[in-house]
């Protein structure tokens, strides 16, 4: 996790204009004296790397929003039609990519991917032989299940669906889910709460997903 924060951040500064937010700005030189009080949260990419070298991240949630810090900040402070923010703008794009390639998702990307596997897996369940029409959805709550190790657990069951890419691979694992856990399936409300899946389950999927990834030469998120 370390290498991997530290060369994302490394690439984030070796890309055009990154040179920029490699330190705090210098007042009287890139900002005024104003710039320390309207700047609740001062941070660069040089306090980035040093604290990675710290080993002051113990996951990826707080190294990125350290990150995203920089690029808010700057938007505060210069504005939006700043140069300065044109170049944060383009470098926050970068750095989503980057985190993308090492599937690392941010929590904007946490939210987004659990309701597209709502929709994913509602479409998929709507025709199983227990629904009578209607819509099926997956219902995920930001409370993990204790049921399950922690909620990195549960993250990586989301990210890993999400990187699948053959449909019947998806719907083996929503057949898995519904086959063994049926007691799970709401079909009143026509849900499924997957925060709730037995540790053997979870496994299972797990095995499932990891399989499914390897044949498109991908590997299970860490």
């Amino acid at each position: 996790m370390k290498e991997t924060m530290k060369k994302s951040t490394m690439l984030v500064l070796e890309s055009p204009g990154g040179k920029l937010f490699l330190k705090l700005p210098i007042v009287g030189v890139d900002c005024d004296e104003e710039y320390f009080k309207i700047i609740q949260r001062p941070i660069s990419l040089e306090m980035v790397l040093r604290r990675i070298d710290r080993d002051e991240y113990q996951n990826y949630h707080i190294w990125i929003e350290d990150v995203e810090l920089i690029w808010k900040n700057c938007e505060i402070y210069y504005g939006i039609d700043s140069y300065e923010f044109y170049i944060a703008k383009a470098l926050k794009t970068r750095f989503i990519k980057i985190c993308h390639h090492n599937h690392i998702f941010t929590f904007g990307d946490y939210c987004n991917e659990i309701h597209r596997l709502q929709s994913k897996i509602g479409k998929l369940l709507l025709s199983s032989p227990f629904i009578c029409g209607g819509r099926l959805e997956i219902s995920l709550n930001k409370s993990v299940s204790k049921q399950l190790q922690n909620e990195e657990d549960f993250e990586r069951i989301i990210v890993g669906m999400s990187m699948l890419s053959d449909q019947k691979d998806i719907d083996d694992s929503v057949e898995l889910i519904v086959a063994k856990q049926p007691e799970i399936v709401n079909f009143h409300n026509k849900s499924i709460d997957v925060t709730k899946l037995l540790p053997s389950t979870y496994l299972l999927l797990k095995d499932s997903i990891s399989k499914a990834l390897s044949k498109q030469g991908l590997s299970f998120p860490k």
